[in-house]
């Protein structure tokens, strides 16, 4: 199914769901550290993604990765568990797309439903997401969110 139509038929609610970012341009949340894993990059300057034509997107994209340095970075690496989801999280972060680093909890959600606009507060209102968590949100939410999937680059 076409990512619009999916859009067009998920649940009001689930469109309506603000994205959340946990303290989002902290400098201290930076690809040498350890720490604020939760939060997205807050380093700079950061490469973003502003380019309005595909060979410029394209290269933006690529810079991206290269910033991130997935092979060097403290924030990636391996220890009693892998760090995938931050990459991939950070990645989408620098080129403009929302995937979830933290994500709402059950009771923030129903919060939400019922009109209210709950803060972001670690381990009360929002929990971090796992790789397999992200793959539950893309499938739950994803399709009410606009997306397009390819591919290749």
């Amino acid at each position: 199914m076409p990512a619009a139509a999916a859009a067009s038929n998920a649940p009001l609610a689930a469109q309506s769901i603000p994205a959340v970012h946990y303290r989002e341009n902290d400098p201290q949340s930076r690809r040498s550290s350890i720490a604020r894993r939760a939060q997205p990059l807050g380093e700079a300057p950061r490469p973003g993604r502003d380019a309005t034509d595909a060979v410029g997107r394209t290269a933006q994209l690529a810079e991206n990765v290269r910033w991130l340095a997935v092979d060097r970075s403290l924030r990636y690496q391996r220890d009693t568990v892998t760090y995938c989801n931050v990459h991939a999280a950070d990645f989408c972060y620098l080129a403009g797309v929302y995937l979830p680093r933290t994500w709402w909890t059950g009771s923030a959600l129903m919060a939400i439903a019922r009109g209210e606009r709950p803060q972001a507060s670690y381990g009360t209102t929002i929990r971090e997401m796992r790789a397999d968590d992200l793959y539950a949100w893309l499938t739950e939410f994803g399709p009410a969110r606009p997306r397009t999937r390819v591919a290749s680059a």
